[in-house]
């Protein structure tokens, strides 16, 4: 087969390991593409969809999660409860209307206490082999694109995202470090026994939705709770032949050279300035043995498609030659804008995508 015959999913897989591909790879995650007419005009052009599914189930013998919708103050909230032997966790989240994507308005924990609710629920927690939903989407994608196995996210991460928000975390490792302490120890404990599970499945690509930014740590946060986690994860997926794909979008550029420093193989999402702090040539230059998956700078969709193209050849010319990169949409697309701004970005990779590129 020759280069020039590679399918959408040759050229993904191409671009992960570092190679040259035929062409720049142009992905989206599949849950993030309208279905209809835009659809198929932007994937007949080869742009190709990417989705990360569970291969475990879970299962919590002791903690009840109970569900509902409220009203409050004209909105429709979602309220979640997890329900112990210790006490209850309620979390309250919105959907915003302009990105359709969640908002959490009440985190679970709200005083220390509930740190020790929290272990609990973590602890109680079973993970069981699943593949099925893996193998029927892998199945389902054919040559379109591709389909990894996703993970949960560092236990930090997890923490600040999921269960406390920020502020709340950042006091509370000051205020009580042993409640919070034990939370990520049972976490990290728990996340060992999910790789294992992962790391048996038909996945090739293992991916890990961390959200990383230098926004939400210090360097000194950085070498205690993640460096560790990331050296502990590349260890087992490498030795069951995995690639490790890391969802780092925020700023990076305090953190550029402890990340070129860890066994992650791609950089996922990556989002080059304006959005971001740092240009794609940056990067490029730091991470030379890691493939790069932008995201594409996603302030730059609401601008007039002229604009959204030359973003593009920007783009393009500090990716030069094109081995291992990727150009990505991993985040929501406003609905008013998302035709045109993924229309003018198709348009210059079906132009100027071609490997090698000329810069």
């Amino acid at each position: 087969m020759s280069v020039a015959e590679m399918s959408i999913h040759e050229r993904i897989v191409t671009a992960l390991k570092g190679e040259m591909p035929d062409r720049v790879p142009w992905t989206i995650y599949a849950g993030l593409l309208p279905r209809g007419g835009v659809e198929r005009r932007l994937r007949n052009k080869e742009l190709g969809l990417v989705s990360y599914p569970l291969v475990y189930a879970t299962q919590r013998p002791h903690v009840n999660l109970a569900e509902r919708s409220i009203e409050e103050n004209g909105e429709t909230v979602q309220v979640r409860t997890y329900q112990t032997p210790l006490g209850e966790l309620t979390e309250k989240r919105r959907t915003e209307p302009g990105y359709n994507s969640s908002w959490i308005l009440e985190y679970f924990v709200k005083q220390p206490r509930d740190y020790e609710i929290l272990e609990f629920i973590i602890r109680d927690t079973v993970y069981r082999p699943d593949y099925s939903v893996f193998v029927r989407a892998r199945g389902e994608m054919g040559d379109d694109g591709l389909v990894g196995a996703r993970i949960l996210r560092v236990p930090y991460q997890r923490l600040w995202i999921e269960f406390t928000g920020l502020d709340r975390l950042l006091l509370d490792l000051n205020d009580c470090p042993d409640l919070v302490g034990r939370v990520v120890q049972a976490i990290d404990e728990k996340d060992r026994e999910l790789w294992e599970v992962v790391a048996a499945s038909p996945s090739d690509d293992v991916w890990c939705p961390d959200n990383v930014t230098a926004q939400a740590m210090a360097p000194r946060l950085w070498d205690h709770y993640l460096a560790p986690y990331y050296e502990a994860l590349g260890e087992v997926m490498h030795r069951h032949g995995k690639r490790v794909i890391v969802h780092i979008d925020g700023a990076t550029r305090m953190l550029v050279d402890r990340i070129a420093r860890t066994p992650i193989d791609v950089i996922e999402a990556f989002t080059p300035m304006p959005t971001g702090d740092l240009t794609l040539a940056e990067a490029r230059a730091a991470w030379k043995d890691k493939a790069i998956w932008i995201n594409f700078p996603s302030s730059v969709h609401v601008e007039e498609p002229d604009e959204v193209a030359a973003m593009t050849g920007e783009l393009l010319r500090q990716a030069a030659p094109g081995n291992g990169f990727l150009m990505g949409v991993t985040e929501n697309v406003p609905d008013a804008v998302y035709a045109r701004s993924l229309g003018a970005i198709t348009e210059v990779i079906d132009r100027f995508g071609a490997c090698p590129l000329a810069g």
